[in-house]
């Protein structure tokens, strides 16, 4: 930390610091999520590995989660509470014995397919008071920053 840098404590307010306000910007979402969606029917995570999944057919676990942006310990939940609702099926990789290939079913597409628009819309009421370009710059910046903090 610098030197000067504990001046700037004595005018610490916390609605100026990034992590509160991603913190705050998240219970809104989750808000909106749950109103929009509901949370027993699908929560936001769900969505993002059903969305991984219909985009890209089927992948392996590890991969899904790196594309879900979820850690080994929550895409490992996501994925068994998805297949006991029978969203998705898992399977050994023909090739590979340790790896799981999962997939979704013709129910976990019918979900997914009702549950895009109305992500989007949660999106789209999120953003509501931010214009294209200001849009286009929040998604920038939060995606430079991940970028920097998620390198491998």
């Amino acid at each position: 930390m610098e030197k000067n840098a504990s001046v700037a404590v004595v005018d610490f307010d916390i609605k100026n610091m990034v992590g509160h306000l991603i913190r705050v910007a998240q219970q809104v979402h989750f808000s909106l999520w749950a109103e929009g969606i509901g949370q027993d029917a699908l929560t936001s995570p769900q969505f993002a590995v059903l969305h991984e999944l219909a985009q890209a057919g089927g992948m392996g676990q590890r991969d899904l989660g790196d594309q879900a942006s979820l850690d080994r310990s929550t895409i490992a939940d996501v994925i068994a509470r998805l297949q006991r609702r029978e969203l998705i099926g898992r399977s050994q990789d023909p090739d590979d014995g340790r790896r799981k290939l999962v997939e979704l079913t013709p129910l976990g597409r019918e979900v997914h397919d009702r549950a895009l628009p109305l992500a989007y819309d949660i999106n789209e009421a999120l953003l509501t008071p931010l214009g294209d370009e200001e849009r286009h710059q929040l998604i920038e910046l939060l995606t430079k920053i991940l970028d920097y903090h998620t390198q491998a």
